[in-house]
């Protein structure tokens, strides 16, 4: 998979032209918070396609995707051959949905942990820019540092697993809507990151440490990897 996660996922929201997804621009209530969404959503079809656009349209789907490998003869490496639960299917939106992609995954650090997201939170990069890995609450620090030989990097331990902070993203983007903002899961914070015109105080009540909020400041465009 063509996946670059050193500067981990990103999502943006308001932003037209978006690498990643599309603008989630809504209808401002008078509260400042989005028109409501649908609670549910449809499994995209996904199946034949280039598995380098799968974040991109789960996420336009308020889905979250877990990317699997598998051998498939007949299949172009790198596409996507099923779904689970399958395209059409009606779910609620911030669902997990596994993506199976023939061929094996890649060898570097970015492809490693992309390929594995039940284990991994992501790739980031601490202030000092140490290379940072960070890892799910039940992951295996003995596994992990066997799939990692040969890398240079420093683990960390999130208490949220990469799912769980993306739901989130999901979450705040639905309902925040009609606010304009940067979003994104750092893994090397263990948290989602939230900079520009939303309310802190309610992001902190809801989420807690899971949320860490940088007021102010350039609404970016910001890939989602």
């Amino acid at each position: 998979m063509a996946v670059r996660w050193a500067v981990a996922i990103r999502w943006a929201v308001a932003i037209s032209g978006l690498i990643g997804v599309p603008a989630l621009a809504g209808c401002a209530a008078a509260d400042g918070r989005g028109a409501d969404r649908p609670a549910q959503t449809t499994v995209p079809d996904l199946v034949g396609g280039d598995a380098a656009v799968v974040d991109k349209l789960a996420a336009a789907a308020g889905l979250v995707p877990i990317v699997d490998h598998t051998a498939s003869a007949g299949a172009k490496p790198g596409t996507v051959v099923r779904l689970d639960p399958p395209a059409g299917t009606t779910v609620p939106r911030g669902s997990t949905i596994t993506v199976v992609v023939a061929g094996p995954r890649g060898s570097t650090l970015d492809e490693i942990v992309a390929a594995d997201r039940t284990t991994f939170v992501g790739v980031g990069v601490d202030p000092d820019g140490t290379t940072v890995v960070a890892i799910g609450p039940q992951a295996s620090e003995s596994t992990v540092r066997s799939a990692l030989a040969g890398h240079d990097y420093r683990l960390r331990r999130c208490e949220k697993s990469w799912a769980d902070l993306s739901r989130i993203v999901t979450e705040v983007t639905d309902v925040w809507a009609g606010k304009s903002f940067g979003i994104a899961v750092e893994p090397a914070l263990c948290a989602v990151k939230v900079t520009g015109d939303i309310p802190a105080g309610a992001l902190r009540a809801r989420y807690g440490n899971a949320i860490v909020i940088e007021a102010g400041g350039d609404v970016r465009r910001l890939p989602r990897q």
